[in-house]
């Protein structure tokens, strides 16, 4: 999943792909120079390597474009020491691997908009509660998705298959129980909590 967002869109559409390899991946001054040598303009980075970028390199980010954060939670700190060195836009994108990895996305504008936004093309996020009820609008409760990108289940794990991916309540498909908590906001985006 990871390999086909990381390689194959971005292919689709005609763009070189800079692989770093792992040494260059866990030291944040090879990423920088990755950056710089090949003037990279989108970045798809977890919040935690984006603070040891910013920690040790942050003014490669003032040739990139676009950044693409997931895998953790982004937090209004982060987005602000972010935008000090870059007018890149920056999207926050949320989905577990059991999903193929993004189920939704916000381009966030500003660090009181943070959130992971609307479900993408194809899928369905549900909040529900522990009696699988939909919650309203405001109410926490668990992220499960739904649509074409849900898997079957783990691999020769039955019993934790039949935990996580329950027939949907309202449309008899498969949903994923994700674990994570959330809410919907007014205007329908997700607010992870």
């Amino acid at each position: 999943d990871i390999f086909g967002v990381e390689i194959w869109i971005p292919l689709i559409f005609g763009k070189t792909i800079i692989l770093a390899n792992e040494e260059e991946c866990k030291i944040p001054t090879y990423i920088s120079n990755l950056i710089t040598k090949y003037n990279v303009e989108y970045m798809l980075i977890t919040p935690s390597k984006m603070q040891l970028l910013l920690d040790s390199s942050p003014d490669c980010l003032k040739i990139l474009k676009s950044i693409q954060i997931g895998g953790e939670a982004l937090s209004e700190s982060l987005y602000s020491r972010i935008t000090k060195y870059t007018t890149a836009q920056i999207c926050n994108e949320y989905g577990p691997s059991e999903t193929t990895s993004c189920c939704s996305v916000k381009h966030i504008t500003s660090k009181d908009d943070i959130n992971i936004g609307k479900p993408l093309c194809n899928t369905q996020i549900y909040i529900l509660d522990k009696d699988l009820n939909l919650c309203p609008i405001g109410v926490p409760g668990e992220i499960c998705i739904g649509g074409d990108g849900v898997s079957g289940g783990y691999v020769n794990n039955l019993d934790l298959t039949k935990k996580s991916f329950i027939v949907n309540p309202y449309t008899n498909k498969i949903i994923y129980k994700s674990g994570d908590i959330g809410k919907f906001t007014e205007n329908g985006e997700i607010e992870y909590i």
